[in-house]
Formats: structure tokens, sequence, C-alpha cells
């Protein structure tokens, strides 16, 4: 299989996603939040009516409603009055699915909190919605042998020593968008990060567009370890794939690549005490021997998507070899110690500061 030259010099790709996330107010932070416990109503692109409902703090799960939505509730007409779904049920095996009727639930902070209303029935084996088209749902993918392309458990792992793998799809979320629809995730797992390997909660992982140097492409934001508490993301990883490895692969009638994604792996903190932020660099893609080439395998199917438009479904396996530790210092052009790899800034001004001025990291 040809591989594509890589179309960028590695810099802070967070830098411009912070950049587009917080076009929506005047902090720079880029935590995402909403006000726990509350209901509002969401009118998608193609115009469905739906109904969002803020579990965490940090992400919404949503209902359409078939019947419209009251914006002076935010639920879903003929569900007020009604027993409320995210109350008395509880549940013992967090991020676990069930099916409710016609709904896919899943099991947040020991409650089943209604996840996704199923068009083509909900499959009692996964718990989960089944796509269009699909009859027998597979436990691990949520697809059939009757949709067109599946994504392959084999294009997830790796035998390198350090790697970030993923496996799962989502919802293109907005750039823009303060609470993203998360991705219905299979695996997404860090490896050979010192200190830092540990496998990903689907609550904290999703898509949106994005450009890179001119060109447009498909974001994953998977965030490591979350402590909202403190604003601290352990290890959230950055995989970016251009359009045009899309269009690549369309050309050449394939679904996968023998190379990776472009990724980095970043620690980030922020302090609302003095609008103070810092992000250092822990991994990023390991290269071939030209400096072009990501090593490392993705698939994508595509075969449901038409423009990669917000909105659209987004298919991803991939895994990743990561160049980690001091060897990032020569991976990296102007980067002369590990210290380098750090960068502060004030989030109300977007100004960088001193990271010596930062006691709190």
């Amino acid at each position: 299989m040809k591989k594509i030259v890589l179309i960028f010099m590695f810099t802070f790709l967070f830098a411009s996603c912070s950049e587009e996330s917080n076009t929506n107010s005047g902090s720079s932070s880029s935590t995402i939040t909403c006000n726990r416990g509350t209901y509002e109503c969401k009118t998608k692109n193609d115009g469905t009516e739906t109904s969002r409902y803020c579990e965490d703090g940090l992400h919404w799960s949503t209902e359409i409603c078939y019947d419209g939505c009251n914006e002076s509730t935010g639920r879903c007409y003929g569900d007020e009055g009604q027993d409320d779904p995210h109350g008395d049920s509880t549940c013992l095996v967090e991020g676990a699915f069930q099916c409710s009727g016609n709904i896919s639930q899943k099991c947040l902070d020991s409650r089943w909190i209604n996840f996704q209303q199923c068009n083509n029935g909900c499959n009692s084996a996964t718990g989960k919605c089944s796509e269009d088209g699909d009859t027998e749902p597979d436990s691990d993918t949520g697809n059939t042998g009757t949709t067109a392309c599946e994504l392959d458990a084999a294009y997830a792992t790796s035998d390198a020593e350090a790697y970030f793998a993923f496996k799962g799809m989502g919802e293109i979320n907005s750039r823009n968008v303060q609470s993203p629809s998360w991705a219905n995730m299979v695996t997404a797992t860090l490896v050979g990060v010192e200190g830092k390997d540990l496998d990903y909660a689907d609550s904290y992982s999703f898509f949106m567009p994005t450009t890179i140097q001119g060109s447009n492409a498909i974001m994953l934001q998977a965030m490591g370890d979350p402590n909202m508490s403190s604003g601290r993301f352990t290890a959230a990883a950055l995989a970016i794939v251009p359009i045009e490895y899309i269009d690549f692969m369309k050309e050449n009638e394939t679904d996968h690549l023998d190379q990776a994604p472009i990724v980095q792996i970043i620690e980030f903190a922020y302090s609302a005490d003095d609008a103070y932020g810092k992000q250092c660099i822990l991994a990023a893609n390991k290269v071939d021997e030209t400096g072009q080439i990501a090593l490392g395998k993705m698939q994508i199917c595509y075969d449901k998507n038409e423009e990669f438009a917000v909105g659209e479904t987004f298919k991803l396996s991939m895994a990743a070899e990561l160049t980690v530790g001091e060897a990032l210092v020569d991976f990296y052009q102007d980067v002369e110690s590990v210290d380098d790899l750090c960068s502060c800034y004030n989030m109300d001004t977007e100004e960088d500061v001193d990271c010596a001025d930062i006691d709190w990291w």
C-alpha cells in the first residue's frame, strides 16, 4: 500500500484546538462543562429536535424528540410529568449498556442514563443501538456483515513499545460546540508513556472537524484520566486524519492505510484562580527513516459518509507508534531540552507566560 507523506511539521497541535474551542466565550479555558442535571433542546443539522441532559458536568446524553422539544423545560413533549429517566434507577457496572425498549441506556455515576434513541432497534446482547441495515449487531463493533464496512480490532493493536490505539465511532461535532456528543468507543489505550499508561473513558472522547496547514481534517480528542475538580487531564490524545487521506483511500478502493494518523499526547491543566494554563507534550508520532511517514496503521469506514460534515458519523480504528521521553528533543525542531516541550499561557488573554510563575503544576 502506498503511503501518504505527512502534511505538517510537528507543532503544538492543541494550541489550535484551544483557539477554535474558545470562540464561544471570553475565557480561553479549553474545559467543556455544563450544569449537571439540566435539560436543553437542541436541533440537529437535519432538523431533528432533541433533548439533551447534562449527566456529569461535562457531557450530554441526547434523546430524539419525535413530538418536538419543549423549549421552556428542555424536555421532549410527552416526557414531562413522567418518571425522570435519569432519576431512581441504579446500576452497578460503570460504563455498561442495556436496552430499555427502543432506548440504549448507559451506566454513569451508578445511574442508568438514556444514551441514545434507537431508530433501528436496540440489541439486547450489547445494550446498544443497531445501525441502519444491521440485523445481528456484533458485540464488539456494533456492525454486522450486512454493512459495507466493519471496524477491525486488528487496526487498534500494536507490538511497539510505545503507542496510542483507538477503535470506535461517534458523531462529528461542531468545532465550537461547548458540550460535544462523545464517541461510542470500543477501546482507547496509551502504552509506553512513563507514568501515563491508561485506558480512556469513552465519555471523554469525541470527534470534531479541524484544519491543518489549510487542509480539512477530522480530529479525535480522547481526554485521559480527567480530574475536573483540579482542571487537569493526565494524558490527552489528539489524533488528526486529513480528509485527503480519506480521499486517497476512496481513490484506491480501500478502507485502510499502512500509516498512522497525526498523533500527539499532551498533559494539560488550568487554574481558575489565576487563569493560567500549562500544557506539555508527552509523546508524538514515531516516523520512518525519511521523517515523513507516521508509523502505524488506520482503518476508516466511510461508506455512510458523504462529506464528513458535522452531524455525520466518523468510524476509526487506528494504532500509532510513539516517540517519547528524551527522544522528543531530537524529534522537534527548535527544542533544546525537555522543558521546551511545555508552554504556559494566560487563558483570558491567550498571551504566553513564564512557566516559572506557575507553582501548582
